[in-house]
């Protein structure tokens, strides 16, 4: 799997979403949206890199209204939490 179409940039999201929400004082302060970041950055780890294997025919998103249903779906339910 390349995983390289936006050079990683899953990675880089990942990572920041994870520096924000492990900051000592935001996870002090503002508990909730800490634990949102963090689940967030999982997500969108996971659905960029979807994205990224699929525009770089590694693999293939077979259905894209389902997938992106379920991308928001599982965006929208961490929102929810």
């Amino acid at each position: 799997m390349s995983g390289g179409r936006w050079e990683y940039v899953q990675n880089r999201v990942r990572d920041g979403l994870l520096e924000v929400a492990h900051e000592p004082q935001v996870e002090q302060r503002f508990t909730a949206l800490a634990r949102v970041l963090e689940l967030f950055a999982e997500q969108l780890y996971t659905i960029i890199k979807q994205l990224d294997w699929d525009l770089s025919s590694d693999t293939w998103i077979p259905d894209d209204r389902e997938f992106e249903h379920r991308a928001l779906e599982m965006l929208r339910k961490t929102l929810q939490s």
